[in-house]
Order: structure tokens, then sequence, then C-alpha cells
């Protein structure tokens, strides 16, 4: 029996479960605290685990982040795919406008990604993960959008990238706007964005 629950405690799937649950546990502490203040021995708490069983799966903060940032491109790239898998690739897109604010906005998720954001304005090291993982998540949107909307749609390289970067900016830049306004109106910037990417979308 023992035997047993040492094998299943050395699982592969008992392993990532204490990952994520250390993922998270940092997740909370890098947004209540900031980077810098959230060490590893506040982590292990709030994740119910030794300091030594953290660093058995995190070799430091940066490894944490890193988890974080890798979690987050798979998630996008997860979207990317059922955008191209969608018989109306427009319609799917405006469709997924609300989808996209909701995300942008939740106070959890935007409350992190500025202390990943600030810390990657310090760290070579961090810069380096979310601007790789931006890098691969534009080029996947990027050829979607050209793949799906050849007809009449932007041929010109230079135009259909800063159509991608705008899209990026709106939504990232939505992060920003939920913290910083008090009086957000969710619906209202719904109705907008919707017009604004007909507009990028459209020849």
């Amino acid at each position: 029996m023992a035997g047993k629950e040492m094998h299943a405690a050395g699982s592969p799937c008992c392993a990532d479960s204490r990952r994520e649950q250390v993922i998270k546990a940092a997740a909370d502490c890098f947004r209540q605290h900031g980077f810098h203040g959230a060490g590893m021995a506040g982590i292990a708490r709030e994740a119910g685990m030794s300091v030594g069983h953290i660093y058995h799966y995190f070799a430091n903060k940066e490894a944490i982040i890193a988890a974080i940032v890798q979690r987050d491109l798979a998630d996008m790239l997860e979207k990317i795919a059922a955008f191209e898998a969608a018989e109306d690739v427009f319609r799917h897109l405006l469709d997924c406008v609300d989808e996209g604010v909701e995300m942008s906005i939740d106070p959890y998720e935007a409350g992190l990604w500025l202390e990943i954001l600030s810390e990657a304005s310090r760290n070579p090291k961090v810069s380096a993960m979310v601007s790789e993982a931006d890098a691969i998540v534009r080029a996947r949107f990027r050829n979607m959008l050209r793949n799906a909307l050849q007809t009449g749609w932007v041929q010109d390289e230079r135009e259909l990238n800063g159509r991608v970067e705008i899209i990026s900016a709106i939504f990232d830049g939505l992060i920003i706007r939920s913290v910083r306004n008090d009086d957000f109106d969710k619906e209202a910037i719904m109705r907008s964005l919707k017009m604004v990417m007909q507009y990028l979308l459209s020849a």
C-alpha cells in the first residue's frame, strides 16, 4: 500500500498538479505583493508546501513566471486554433470580442500581468520570455488572418503587421484602463470595439 502511495505521489499527473498548485500560489503572491515582495517562503506558505518542495519544481521565481507565460501562450494558441477552424473566421472573431474584453479586464489576470510586465521592464530574462511568447502569438494570428481573409483583404505585409499590432495594443491597453478607470463601462467598450474590429478586419 505504501509503495502504491509513493508511486502515485511521484506520478506525472501528481507532479503536474503540484506544479499548478505552486503556479497558482505564486500568481497570488505576485499580484498581492509584487514580484520582489513575494519571496519563495511566502509562495511556499500560500501553496501549503515546504520551500524545499517548491524548489523541486522551480529553480527560482523567474522559472515560475516562465511557466505562467507558457500557460498563457498555450491558451492563446488554442484560441487561435479555434479561429482557424471556424467556417466564418471574420464572424467568429467578432463573436469573441466580448470574451476578449472579459479576459483583459478580469481583476485577477490584470493585476498579475501588470506585475509580470513591470518586472519585464527591469529584468532582461523576463523581458525575453514575454517578448518571445508575444511574437509567437502575433505571428500565428497574422498567418491566420492572411490565410482566412485573402480575398480582397490586406496584401501589404506592413499594413497587415500594423493592424495586428493595433489589435494587440487594444486588448493589452484594456488591462491598464480597467485598473485606472473606476467607471469602466464594459458594455459600451464591447459595442465600440466590435465596430473597430470590423474596420480593422475589412479591406
